[in-house]
């Protein structure tokens, strides 16, 4: 179960202090509903990724808009296109920003909609671009049936195994019930997204995990040490683990989420 706080905003002034991340907050201040507001961070190639954060609202209660203005930063004639394409039968909208030099618009169908282990069906489409330029990355996250859990969670890096069945054994997750999503993206983009909400943990139940996985990662443990300073004492949200664009692996923290009223994000 989510637990989060209610219109607080503790990750604002990070995310206001990149001006895209400022750009979303505009936008998101003209939703009919709370937004959440979650903040992760990621271990990869020798180094802490802390500027990431995802704004999500029920698509009914998204301003009105939203592709013209996510146009005015970037957003790709192609991705606009397939996005509209595909509104009507979203029922979440999510919008991430990743180091103030990449942003993400992600449309979540209702999981009824969704077919497990079908990337034809999928429970999110993602597009990732970068507001200067740069090539658009379009991301499937298909839902991992129960009976495929073992098979999906031993394609996970070798070198972030020992991380993953050490975050399984903290959390006391069984395979078979675990919620994944297995997401496919272009150039060997492939990871594994696990939701953790419902173990109603703290990040720091996996700080062991975290520290083999720096290791494996060449992440300096101060820097991992200054990141769970931050994050410590958050909810878990969700772990994922992959392989990036360039064949790079990674492991990604998700947690913190705040439910902030809208007027806050103005």
């Amino acid at each position: 179960m989510l637990r989060c706080a209610e219109g607080t905003s503790r990750h604002l002034a990070p995310l206001r202090a990149c001006a895209n991340g400022a750009a979303l907050a505009t936008l998101m201040a003209g939703c009919s509903a709370p937004v959440l507001l979650e903040r992760s961070f990621r271990l990869a190639a020798g180094a802490v990724a802390h500027d990431r954060f995802l704004l999500s609202v029920p698509l009914r209660a998204a301003p009105d808009g939203v592709l013209p203005a996510l146009g005015r930063l970037g957003l790709p004639e192609a991705a606009r296109l397939a996005a509209e394409a595909a509104w009507a039968e979203a029922r979440f909208l999510h919008l991430g920003l990743e180091g103030d030099d990449q942003l993400k618009l992600y449309l979540e169908a209702p999981e009824g909609l969704v077919a497990p282990g079908d990337a034809g069906a999928p429970l999110h489409r993602a597009w990732k671009w970068r507001p200067a330029g740069g090539e658009l990355a379009e991301d499937r996250y298909i839902l991992v049936p129960p009976d495929q859990a073992r098979e999906r969670l031993a394609l996970v890096p070798a070198l972030l195994q020992p991380a993953l069945q050490g975050a399984l054994a903290a959390l006391q997750a069984r395979p078979g019930w675990l919620f994944m999503l297995d997401v496919l993206g272009p150039r060997g983009r492939r990871s594994l997204d696990i939701r953790c909400y419902d173990f109603e943990r703290e990040v720091a139940a996996v700080a062991a995990p975290l520290a083999l996985a720096a290791a494996a990662l060449a992440v300096p443990a101060a820097a991992l040490d200054a990141a769970l300073a931050q994050h410590r004492g958050d909810q878990l949200g969700h772990l994922a683990f992959g392989v990036g664009h360039g064949g790079a692996p990674f492991l990604t923290v998700y947690g913190g989420a705040e439910r902030c009223d809208p007027a806050v994000l103005g």
